[in-house]
């Protein structure tokens, strides 16, 4: 499990989504409206059909209205 810490300055769509290093889509963690304030989103290293992932490096990408953030993570296990 990889805990996922965001901020947002001020409520705004939002969607948290996970890539593998190929660049293909594994699963969605938010996607909705979140007021302003931080978060913390836990990914347990599933894809969305409930599969676990392999090992290897992985990229979340958090899109809100102004702001486009990519933070690379490597799962190790």
């Amino acid at each position: 499990m990889t805990t996922i810490q965001f901020t947002l300055a001020a409520s705004q769509q939002v969607s948290l989504k996970i890539y593998d290093s190929r660049g293909r889509y594994v699963k969605t963690l938010v996607n909705g409206v979140r007021e302003s304030g931080t978060y913390s989103i836990a990914w347990h290293a599933v894809q969305e059909d409930g599969q676990l992932v392999p090992s290897g490096v992985y990229y979340a990408i958090l899109q809100g209205e102004n702001q486009r953030r990519v933070r690379k993570l490597l799962l190790l296990k």
